[in-house]
């Protein structure tokens, strides 16, 4: 196997691992934070995205946006966790400036901290695995130096 093989099988993996964490998760937060239903949740995979909002994640029109490119998988559910609890902030009329060290953000920080830490009690292998890395399409390359070695 080619090594841009494997690194394409691990990134398939890699993702599908991810998208398993995120459907055992959910259920436990939902249930963890008492919502009756949970947002819609977009998951992007921009460096300027974090770099625009100062952030890995937001909500948008009761919408939560999460980045995700080259994060670990449970770096990124805190941060779902973080914006499940101004979800649910915002659907019991508490909205706050999003500026650190206000109330609702460090509300929503320390349970947000507290739900990852109690889903890693039961999940604990999920910290051993790696980071959600982007698929890149693979670029049309000419290797100028095969030519000046022998096979």
């Amino acid at each position: 196997m080619y090594f841009s093989e494997w690194r394409k099988l691990q990134e398939e993996m890699n993702k599908k691992q991810f998208e398993d964490v995120v459907k055992k998760f959910l259920p436990f937060a939902k249930e963890f934070l008492k919502l009756k239903d949970l947002p819609e949740i977009e998951f992007v995979e921009k460096p300027s995205y974090s770099k625009n909002i100062a952030a890995f994640g937001e909500i948008v029109d009761n919408r939560i946006i999460i980045n995700i490119r080259n994060r670990h998988p449970m770096d990124i559910v805190r941060t779902i966790a973080h914006e499940l609890v101004h979800y649910k902030q915002h659907n019991k009329g508490r909205f706050g400036s999003g500026l650190a060290g206000s109330s609702t953000e460090n509300e929503a920080n320390k349970i947000a901290g507290t739900l990852v830490r109690k889903f890693g009690e039961t999940h604990s292998n999920y910290f051993k695995l790696s980071a959600v890395t982007e698929v890149k399409k693979k670029k049309k390359t000419i290797d100028i130096d095969s030519e000046h070695y022998l096979t």
